[in-house]
């Protein structure tokens, strides 16, 4: 399974990937900064050609170029194709507004990045675990 990281922070890019490699899953993580980037990676010409779709986006909220609720949006436009995929929302924000504005728009949940770094790898953790299974945490 590919599990796609949609992030511009670097520090944040950086403990996810230590985590997600922590973890030893085996899936592959691609990490993409802005969401034109994203967007042309999701594309359906090139899904189109047998590549892989991810069946796990890991979206911040706030991107340089756009928002992740504008991404997730496109994203969940795209239904036949990203059907099976389940977008979580990663990101700084902890406004109740953000979290049912990312709900309506089809993510599968959201969490609030911690300031604590066991917490963090703990959110890691629980978001791949939620990649591989049907159950929502509970954040």
């Amino acid at each position: 399974m590919e599990i796609l990281l949609i992030e511009d922070n670097q520090g944040d890019i950086f403990l996810f990937n230590m985590f997600f490699n922590k973890l030893g899953i085996g899936a592959k993580l691609t990490v993409l900064k802005d969401g034109a980037s994203a967007l042309e990676y999701l594309s359906e010409s090139r899904l189109k050609k047998d590549e892989e779709i991810p069946g796990l986006i890991v979206l911040d909220v706030n991107l340089p170029d756009q928002s992740g609720f504008e991404i997730l949006s496109q994203i969940r436009d795209n239904q036949h194709l990203f059907n099976e995929t389940k977008i979580i929302m990663f990101t700084s924000s902890s406004e109740d507004g953000d979290k049912l504005r990312a709900k309506q728009l089809g993510a599968y949940d959201f969490f609030t990045k911690p300031i604590d770094i066991s917490e963090y790898e703990e959110a890691v953790r629980l978001i791949c675990y939620m990649g591989y299974n049907t159950h929502r945490a509970v954040v």
